[in-house]
C-alpha cells in the first residue's frame, strides 16, 4: 500500500496577545489581530501572518519609570506541526522584534 500525501491550504484569522519580560528592566505588551495563509501537508506547516498589534513597553531604570505605545504592523513566517488537535507553531517577526512558540489547540477540524 503506498500512502500519499496530501496538501490542505487554508486562510486563517485571529486574535493575539503576548507579553514579554516581567522584571526589573521592564515589560511589554502586544495586543492585535492577525490574517494570513496556512499550507499544510500531512502533520507539518508553513505559515505567514500579517499582524496589526498595539504594542504598549514600560521601561524602568535608574528609579524612574517611562511607558511607550505603538500600533505597529508585523509580518511574522512560521512553521508547525500539529497532532490531532494539538498544535506546536514557530514564527519570526521579520523586523526582528521577536520570535516565538505557540502551542493550540484546534476547535474545529
Amino acid at each position: 500500500m503506498v500512502k500519499t500525501s496530501t496538501n490542505t491550504g487554508c486562510t486563517r484569522a485571529g486574535f493575539s496577545l503576548l507579553r514579554f519580560g516581567n522584571g526589573e528592566l521592564g515589560s511589554s505588551t502586544a495586543v492585535g489581530v492577525f490574517a494570513g495563509y496556512k499550507l499544510k501537508r500531512n502533520n507539518f506547516s508553513i505559515k505567514l501572518d500579517a499582524n496589526l498589534m498595539l504594542i504598549n513597553t514600560e521601561f524602568k531604570g535608574f528609579g524612574q519609570t517611562e511607558r511607550d505605545e505603538k500600533m505597529r504592523f508585523k509580518t511574522t513566517p512560521g512553521i508547525g506541526y500539529t497532532i490531532g488537535r494539538f498544535g506546536a507553531e514557530a514564527d519570526y517577526d521579520l523586523a526582528g522584534d521577536w520570535a516565538g512558540v505557540s502551542l493550540y489547540y484546534v476547535l474545529n477540524k
